[in-house]
């Protein structure tokens, strides 16, 4: 059911994706020209020179946690369980990316260094290790980057009547364009244009569904709609049956499967440990927690408009499947969002929701393949194939993985929508295929006492476990094996708790038995030029044996031709280091540290108010909203979102309102920065995010 012309859906991907593409290259060409970053070096391709502000990567994280599947996702759950649904997606989404602050600020703490987190792997646990954190990073990378790709070509060919291969196809083609010329740091330019229109849409529907007066009007009578709602299609599992009690079971069992989905795909996924990479050391964790808030704004604020709207207005004529429900193809595409903004907008309603998907889409794979293409790029190709890769090399890796990747999903992804294979399956899959790894990531930053065998079948036996809990509930509950049943709140939830559950009791224990005793100094050596030896002798601390930590070659550390691993704060790649440079590192390093108690009780106490505090009360009693609580969460919806937006318009513009006025100041005086001669320490001013 098509509710633009096809027209309208190949403009998006193919105008949008011109403008796009077009305008990446004049940013890189002015960057080229007019700072010192140049994106023909690696590190400036891989991880934007380390050098990214607090706002800009706060934006950034918020684009690659912000799918069309977030939209479309939260919207049609709400239209299945009712009102508490917004709030358990955008809390599960929280906490998620509360944990991995801490977790990622680890590694800028333990392994300054680094390019990926799979390095760190290499040197605690060789080259075992080393590719079961791979086997893990990459499964993560292949099932989001379906995700993504299948959710948004969905909703795009849904709404506008394109061929949904076609889609599939022309998105990763025109976010390849601008990936390949600007890496990177083209790739968070593009991330806050993105979250800048995407969430400007977000605020005209949010407001829309609660003032356009022909259709609702008002969060009053939109209240009354969902009462009578709930009398002709009861919530089975709802407290009185109704859409506005909070205590839902088919709503808690998703909010416990989808927060050990994100778990996995934060912890697992290396375009996260890339955004904490790129960040400067002191705001790192604050960037991802205000990206936690960004992302709570989005799913309360969509599900609390779109997604009860779209309930309360099934019966409505202009209702596009009116007399009818959505159906499940429909729920599975996750169109519930959709249709009620065409019932409340019109035309408009969809043509921002096709925005949305394309801006969310793009956005998000423009991360997955910087990711993947490192991955290749450093754990891979210079590891086991080239040890002595110059910059050249290791840059016509990073394009020939983005290329192929790129191919190798939207080949997958044809192949997915072929068989029926939609966005709500991959996103249950997902959680099974990722959480088995949370534990032994996070404890491969910060426990010195996680050993080899515990890292390496933590991760691998927490995938298995978690299938077989997956595959066995569906067949002794539901007698067969298929996707429905594959999709059955029930079965999901038990594959997704076996993997977290065995990953943490397999690494956790086999380590407690015989334990490691890591110096983390080692870890420290990556990337700075330091020599250390192929093995490290530690002892554990239960036998008093020793294990032998491996390591790698000094030609990792000290550089090979044309290609450093250079710490932070270094502004050109190739160069030598500076006490200046080293001081200010340190100290940015000191004020992470300095931070983190702070950040913990700043955040212990907000997730005691969105966990247990504000819901606890509201689930336990089975309590359907009073008409005064259910307006203040409209309220609350419309305010999350506007305040969101005036911080992800500004922010970035406002803590680098010098650099940018410096830019802007060579190119009108055509002053091109030589970024062969500048010595480190220069070129600060440059700095544009």
């Amino acid at each position: 059911m098509s509710l633009l012309p096809q027209s309208a859906g190949y403009a998006t991907i193919l105008v949008g994706g011109a403008f796009f593409a077009v305008l990446m290259n004049g940013i890189t060409w002015v960057q080229k020209r007019y700072t010192s970053f140049d994106p023909r070096k690696v590190e400036e391709f891989s991880s934007a020179s380390r050098s990214v502000k607090t706002g800009m990567m706060s934006v950034g994280i918020t684009s690659a946690w912000v799918w069309a599947a977030v939209f479309l996702q939260t919207g049609t759950l709400t239209y299945l369980y009712g009102i508490s649904v917004p709030w358990w997606f955008g809390m599960g989404g929280f906490v998620e990316i509360a944990a991995f602050a801490f977790i990622s600020s680890k590694i800028k703490v333990n392994a300054s260094g680094a390019s990926t987190y799979l390095q760190v792997a290499k040197v605690r646990f060789g080259t075992l290790g080393h590719l079961a954190y791979m086997f893990a990073a990459l499964v993560a990378n292949f099932v989001v980057g379906s995700e993504i790709l299948i959710g948004g070509s969905g909703v795009i060919a849904g709404l506008t009547g394109i061929s949904e291969y076609a889609a599939i196809w022309l998105l990763p083609l025109v976010v390849v364009v601008y990936v390949l010329t600007g890496g990177l740091r083209a790739t968070f330019v593009a991330d806050y244009l993105h979250c800048c229109i995407l969430f400007s849409c977000l605020l005209v529907l949010v407001l829309a569904t609660y003032t356009r007066g022909d259709v609702i009007g008002s969060p009053g009578k939109l209240y009354d709609l969902l009462l009578q709602a709930s009398k002709e299609a009861p919530a089975l599992g709802n407290g009185h049956e109704s859409y506005l009690s909070f205590r839902s079971e088919g709503g808690m069992y998703y909010a416990v499967t989808a927060a050990t989905s994100f778990f996995g795909l934060s912890f697992c996924d290396q375009s996260y440990w890339q955004r904490s990479i790129a960040a400067r050391p002191a705001g790192t964790s604050k960037a991802f927690i205000f990206a936690g808030c960004f992302f709570f704004s989005v799913a309360f604020g969509i599900g609390s408009s779109m997604g009860l709207a779209a309930r309360a207005l099934v019966t409505n004529p202009a209702f596009p499947t009116y007399p009818n429900g959505l159906s499940l193809a429909q729920i599975g595409a996750g169109l519930a969002g959709p249709f009620a903004s065409v019932t409340i907008l019109g035309k408009a309603g969809p043509v921002m929701y096709t925005i949305i998907a394309f801006m969310a889409t793009t956005s998000a794979l423009s991360a997955q393949l910087v990711a993947v293409s490192t991955i290749f790029s450093y754990d891979i190709y210079r590891e086991y194939v080239n040890k002595s890769a110059t910059n050249v090399q290791m840059m016509r890796i990073n394009h020939a993985v983005v290329i192929c990747w790129a191919i190798f999903l939207a080949g997958i992804d044809t192949a997915f929508a072929y068989i029926g294979l939609d966005l709500n399956f991959l996103f249950y899959l997902m959680a099974v295929c990722t959480s088995g790894a949370v534990f032994p990531i996070g404890l491969l930053m910060c426990w010195t006492r996680l050993n080899k065998a515990g890292a390496v079948l933590g991760v691998l036996g927490g995938l298995v476990m978690g299938f077989v809990a997956w595959l066995v509930t569906a067949v002794t509950t539901k007698g067969i094996v298929s996707i429905t049943t594959l999709t059955d709140s029930k079965v999901i939830l038990s594959g997704s708790l076996s993997a977290l559950g065995s990953g943490a009791i397999i690494s956790i224990l086999l380590s407690l038995i015989k334990p490691a005793s890591f110096d983390f100094e080692l870890t420290r050596a990556i990337g700075r030029g330091v020599a250390v030896p192929e093995s490290a002798t530690v002892s554990t601390e239960s036998t008093g044996s020793t294990e032998k930590v491996p390591q790698h070659s000094q030609s990792h550390f000290a550089g090979s031709k044309d290609l450093t691993y250079e710490p932070a704060l270094y502004a050109v790649e190739g160069g030598g280091r500076t006490t200046a440079t080293e001081a200010q590192y340190a100290k940015e390093v000191a004020k992470l540290e300095a931070s983190q108690t702070h950040f913990r009780i700043i955040t212990g106490l907000f997730l005691l108010v969105i966990l247990v505090l504000i819901p606890a009360p509201l689930a336990g009693t089975a309590v359907v909203y009073p008409r005064g609580l259910f307006v203040l969460q409209c309220v609350a919806a419309a305010t999350f979102v506007f305040i969101s937006l005036i911080l992800i318009l500004f922010w970035p513009l406002f803590e680098s309102r010098k650099e940018l006025a410096a830019i802007f100041g060579r190119v009108t005086r055509n002053e091109r920065l030589d970024i062969n001669n500048l010595q480190h320490g220069e070129g600060e001013t440059s700095r544009t995010i």
